[in-house]
């Protein structure tokens, strides 16, 4: 686990935990974003960290983001889409 800060554009994780703060964990929630939610990192920057979530691109300010913990998801290669 690591705050969504340390990923790298195009790297795609699951939220595991929202760390400090009901009024955080609510506006992401607001924005669509909950514990456990797959997105991918668009932009990282020490102006906050953009993020793809069900093809909507949203802006979490640096201070949130630092707060935003992660786990990286390995892409296999066996998706099974048919």
């Amino acid at each position: 686990m690591m705050p969504i800060t340390l990923c790298s554009p195009g790297e795609e994780v699951r939220i595991d935990s929202i760390h400090r703060g009901f009024r955080l964990r609510r506006r992401l929630l607001s924005m669509g974003i909950n514990i456990g939610d797959r997105v991918e990192v668009v932009s990282n920057s020490p102006f906050g960290v953009i993020v793809n979530h069900h093809g909507a691109r949203l802006a979490i300010g640096p201070r949130a983001a630092s707060r935003v913990f992660v786990t990286p998801i390995l892409n296999t290669g066996d998706d099974a889409r048919g």
